[in-house]
């Protein structure tokens, strides 16, 4: 019952909009089944995150051998290199491995080498956005099995080279894998030559002496 100030004055069915057939509630159970109804759904979203969204954290401990391709003073300008990487898991928490994942990986061989980056996993495909004093950069990786091929785009800002990485790293076990890898790069040297070149067409920089 209403002040007597409006049309549904006195209107004992306003609550269920004039509807108490349909909208009855004769066991006074509606708002649990609206909070059972909520809390389902509040379930699902959790579900949903827990399930897309991960984070993990690994420790590291990498040995490389590597061979330098170009002629010595070409070197300096340009870089190709072939080699393989050997990593073994120290120690390891989280899962980085959910369709969105951070991850933070630390180096115990070189702290200086320790990155953190954003994955993108969907099914056998990754994309890993990177960032680290070695590796600033994008890598796309399909895995078969216990081997995963990449390719990869990246500056190296521990030897001012930028360049693009294949590589493929078979996984021996759950801590242990090895990676066999060709780089091209360019150095500082190089984009600075390059550049000058480019602007002043003197591949021999006797306008830089004047």
């Amino acid at each position: 019952i209403q002040t007597g100030q409006g049309i549904l004055d006195k209107n004992m069915f306003a609550y269920c909009e004039n509807n108490p057939v349909n909208r009855t509630d004769s066991n006074g159970l509606l708002w649990k089944e609206i909070g059972a109804f909520f809390k389902n759904i509040g379930k699902k979203i959790g579900n949903f995150f827990k399930s897309t969204f991960g984070a993990g954290a690994t420790s590291v401990h990498q040995s490389k051998i590597e061979t330098e391709l170009m002629p010595s003073g070409v070197n300096l300008f340009f870089s190709a290199k072939v080699g393989t990487k050997t990593s073994k898991t120290l120690s390891s928490s989280g899962d980085s491995s959910k369709p969105v994942s951070v991850y933070a990986q630390g180096r115990s061989d070189n702290l200086l080498l320790s990155s953190v980056g954003l994955k993108i996993n969907i099914v056998n495909f990754s994309l890993n956005i990177s960032l680290g004093f070695d590796n600033i950069g994008i890598t796309g990786s399909i895995k078969d099995g216990d081997t995963t091929n990449s390719l990869a785009f990246m500056a190296d800002v521990s030897q001012l080279k930028i360049g693009a990485e294949v590589g493929s790293t078979v996984q021996w076990d759950e801590n242990n894998s090895t990676c066999s890898y060709s780089n091209v790069s360019i150095t500082m040297i190089g984009i600075i030559a390059a550049y000058y070149f480019a602007t002043t067409g003197d591949p021999s920089f006797q306008h830089a002496y004047g």
